[in-house]
């Protein structure tokens, strides 16, 4: 009977090496098994066997990357492993920004209410808000104006208590 070569390589998980490692068991098991004759039934169970198996290898390698979260590769696993360990996350604000301008110089004071919408130049603009009432004194060349981002987006994420398997 012959002996399978002992071997401490565990990466050998294609179809190819994973099928030669089979035929090699049969021919140790059953040494008058023909492994060349691939229309042979026992063979094709065997290459049916070994594509399990490399299928399998597969999802298995794609699941354990999930497991850590310097590989894990979907935001969900992230969440819920945030989610295990009682994780709050913070809450989403809005972008603050100075919003600066030059003017001519004005007789009368103005005033910006709060909520006064400013939008950017360009093909896509962005806008922003005043987040509280600004004055502008009569004479003011410059002025400086802390606005917010008035875009408002809703996500809504629920996370569970379970790894992101493949389905």
């Amino acid at each position: 009977m012959t002996d399978i070569a002992i071997t401490n390589i565990y990466t050998d998980k294609d179809f190819a090496t994973i099928s030669a490692r089979l035929r090699l068991l049969m021919q140790s098991v059953k040494p008058d098994w023909d492994i060349t004759n691939d229309a042979g039934f026992g063979n094709i169970l065997m290459d049916l066997m070994s594509v399990a198996i490399d299928i399998a290898n597969k999802y298995n390698d794609s699941n354990y990357q999930e497991i850590t979260s310097t590989t894990a590769r979907f935001l969900q696993t992230l969440l819920n492993k945030a989610y295990d360990l009682d994780y709050q996350m913070p809450l989403q604000q809005a972008a603050l920004t100075i919003l600066t301008g030059s003017l001519t110089a004005i007789a009368n004071s103005i005033v910006l209410p709060s909520g006064t919408n400013f939008s950017t130049s360009g093909s896509d603009p962005i806008g922003f808000q005043t987040i509280s009432q600004q004055i502008i004194s009569a004479g003011t060349t410059s002025v400086s104006i802390i606005v917010e981002n008035s875009e408002n987006k809703t996500q809504t994420i629920t996370p569970t208590s379970e790894t992101y398997w493949f389905k």
